[in-house]
């Protein structure tokens, strides 16, 4: 009830307090929805907005879901990050599209109307972009977002994120200050895999413009150090005062 209070509050109360009048909102809520979709994806604008529009006869005019975006960055309700550009040749040909997220992963699980238990059994339906993780591992990944926003700009750093062109490389966030770089995976589950450190390595073998530490932030209980280096804590960590 608070969440879809809240909601209400957004397209109600403070759009138009911004000076955004929403003559349909339901409209708003359809992009609400789609952006909820793209949670941690890559997905383009052209496809959030057929997302928007899917099962209504009339697609939401360009210049009003450029307004709805752009009231929601005001308002610090959307999340995106941008894709990381090194001035180094070798990473010339990279995704530039951000990620997708918005300020609470609980807003995105109420939009999309998702259970518990739909959640646990991972879910995918309904989502956009990409990436193949499950809605449950999107909504993980965006919680890390909002801590790892956060702690970037008390400490003047950029958050990134890294893709290739043609996606075979990925790296969920990029942190960089001067000259350290911090390589980032969101990893839901208890157990990490040398899986699920290949691109970080890759990245700490092709780039040497910046120390890159890896650093793998998982559901697990114990932080430790792998012997290749990569470090692995609990995302619970980004919470207790002690990261």
């Amino acid at each position: 009830m608070q969440l879809n209070g809240y909601l209400d509050n957004i397209i109600q109360r403070e759009f138009p307090e911004y000076g955004m009048m929403v003559r349909k909102p339901e409209t708003l809520r359809r992009w609400l929805k789609a952006l909820a979709a793209a949670t941690g994806s890559t997905a383009s604008y052209q496809a959030i907005l057929r997302a928007a529009a899917s099962g209504e006869s009339e697609t939401p005019a360009k210049n009003t879901t450029a307004g709805y975006r752009d009231t929601l960055d005001a308002l610090w309700i959307t999340d995106r990050i941008e894709a990381w550009q090194p001035t180094v040749n070798d990473f010339s040909v990279l995704a530039k599209a951000p990620k997708h997220y918005l300020v609470d992963p609980a807003l995105s699980a109420r939009l999309l109307s998702v259970s518990e238990e739909q959640l646990l059994r991972g879910v995918k339906r309904a989502l956009l972009g990409p990436q193949h993780a499950s809605l449950l591992g999107r909504l993980f990944e965006a919680l890390i977002a909002q801590s790892l926003h956060t702690y970037s700009l008390v400490n003047e750093a950029e958050l990134r994120h890294y893709r290739s062109a043609k996606g075979e490389r990925e790296v969920d966030f990029i942190v960089s200050r001067g000259e350290s770089l911090l390589a980032i995976e969101a990893k839901l589950g208890t157990s990490v895999s040398n899986d699920d450190v290949t691109s970080i390595k890759w990245l700490q073998d092709n780039y040497h413009a910046q120390n890159v530490v890896g650093i793998v932030l998982y559901a697990g209980s114990y932080a430790y150090t792998r012997p290749d280096h990569i470090h692995v804590i609990p995302a619970a960590l980004l919470g207790s005062g002690y990261g």
